[in-house]
């Protein structure tokens, strides 16, 4: 009275930070789809690491000058105990010749069924506080644990783990206990994960992440590894009002994948490419029915990927802290749609030197004046510094310093800052009144910066070039 769960060999091949094959891989895999819920499986949800919490904790080590190793869980999902009873047909190719009809009870989760990710985490959590450590509330794939002048962070994303320490001894011991608990290897010093290379530079306190090799592939997935680069991902005189009222045809989508395109695009701006966050906000809005000059700004966004192949982000260690350690620009354009009229929030985290988190985000209602549209940029960098305030507490590393928001509009400064209502202000929807609480409850600091601050302040530290060159070219790195 049970249905059968099926399954299929899958093979892939496993690739190295360079792009060369690292090893062949055959893996039996069940077909979750015919799994039956309620009687197969209940609950299926298992967090993952946040890209966010990956960049945030390497600024940290480079701040503190930890150690980050990297280990893999071979065939994790296989660690996983099943709590339901799941019946699967043979694996193609051993079929029992003295009883082909039998069928095989599974104990162990197995990649493809759909509680796998659930029961793989819920198995490493289990260890994890069985060998003293403790997680994180903000991100509940990183765990520490502390002793006396001794710090040991570790985060997990699916099978890849990271591991954090100020002590080599404390380090290997760590490796060690994991190596009791699973079947892992060790990769030694973290150099590449999730599709991202990482460079480390111990002596000058540096580390710094690219997608170099990712862009490489993805502009020649496309036909685009030798067209002609360009120095701004779109043009700088942009009109908005370009919506297309017809579908492209089937013959455009095979020409020109656009959808495809900005998808590998936008997985560029989560990890390490803030530069194009804008670029590829603007062109997703025309995913549906993309028009001819959205199809020629994408191209022009991979030619200056082509220029820019070799840009990332480096987090360098600041002595003495600063105070605050955390700041975030935030701004916003007043209807910079012209459809629609919205504005487009962006803010953007810095932690020891680099950006950690950002976001292009087009405001979800018409704003009437630009102390408005910046007040609502303003709250969304908020929702995010809070969460990050938290999550670098849970390190134990930093103090409890309040963040620090540079914004270039002034009204919207005083609107925070003070109770006064006006005319123009009174219409401002109370939930965005939150800024003004946090402001006054000490938690942040809300200052002025003029608009090109930013650049003045970059050239100002234009005398420090040939030293981030020299530092830079002991790593092998081009430095931008």
């Amino acid at each position: 009275d049970r249905k059968l769960v099926s399954c299929k060999w899958l093979l892939r091949k496993k690739f190295n930070a360079d792009g060369s094959i690292s090893r062949y891989k055959a893996r039996l895999v069940a077909r979750g789809f015919s799994q039956v819920p309620g009687m197969d499986f209940n609950e299926t949800f298992s967090p993952v690491l946040r890209i966010t919490s990956f960049r945030a904790l390497l600024a940290t080590a480079a701040q503190f000058g930890l150690i980050v190793h990297q280990m893999d869980v071979r065939t994790a999902f296989l660690h996983g105990d099943l709590q339901e009873e799941i019946y699967m047909e043979q694996p193609p190719g051993y079929i029992s010749r003295d009883h082909p009809h039998y069928v095989c009870k599974l104990v162990k989760s197995l990649y493809g069924l759909k509680q796998s990710p659930r029961q793989w985490y819920e198995r490493f959590t289990t260890c994890m506080s069985n060998l003293g450590y403790t997680r994180f509330q903000s991100d509940p794939n990183v765990y520490s644990r502390h002793g006396p002048n001794v710090i040991l962070l570790l985060a997990i994303y699916v099978d890849d783990i990271l591991i954090l320490c100020n002590s080599n001894d404390v380090l290997l011991n760590a490796k060690r206990e994991l190596h009791a608990s699973f079947s892992m290897q060790d990769m030694g010093a973290l150099h590449y994960c999730l599709g991202i290379q990482v460079f480390q530079d111990s002596s000058h306190g540096l580390i710094r992440i690219s997608q170099q090799t990712y862009v490489e592939s993805l502009l020649k997935k496309y036909n685009m590894s030798t067209c002609k680069g360009i120095s701004t991902p779109l043009p700088i005189s942009l009109k908005t009002k370009t919506s297309s009222t017809t579908m492209p045809t089937t013959s455009d989508i095979v020409a020109f994948p656009y959808a495809n395109i900005l998808g590998g695009i936008r997985y560029l701006v989560t990890c390490t490419r803030p530069d194009i966050c804008f670029a590829a906000n603007f062109l997703s809005r025309y995913m549906q029915a993309p028009s001819p000059i959205h199809t020629q700004h994408l191209k022009r966004l991979l030619r200056y990927l082509q220029e820019t192949k070799d840009f990332g982000i480096t987090y360098s260690a600041s002595q003495p802290l600063p105070k605050p350690y955390l700041t975030c620009y935030s701004d916003a354009d007043w209807g910079g749609d012209e459809t629609t009229l919205q504005s487009t929030s962006g803010y953007v985290y810095l932690l020891s030197s680099g950006a950690i988190s950002w976001q292009s985000k087009k405001q979800e209602r018409v704003t009437l004046s630009s102390t408005e549209a910046e007040y609502v940029a303003m709250t969304l960098a908020l929702k995010e510094g809070i969460w990050l305030k938290d999550f670098l507490k849970e390190t134990t590393l930093f103090p409890d310093h309040p963040l620090l928001l540079r914004c270039d509009n002034m009204s919207a400064i005083m609107l925070a800052k003070n109770l006064k209502h006006s005319e123009l202000t009174k219409h401002i929807a109370m939930k965005l009144q939150f800024t003004r609480e946090l402001l006054h409850e000490g938690n942040i600091e809300i200052v002025h910066v003029r608009t090109d601050e930013q650049w003045a302040d970059f050239l100002t530290k234009s005398t420090q070039k040939a030293k981030h060159h020299e530092s830079c070219n002991q790593i092998g790195l081009k430095s931008n």
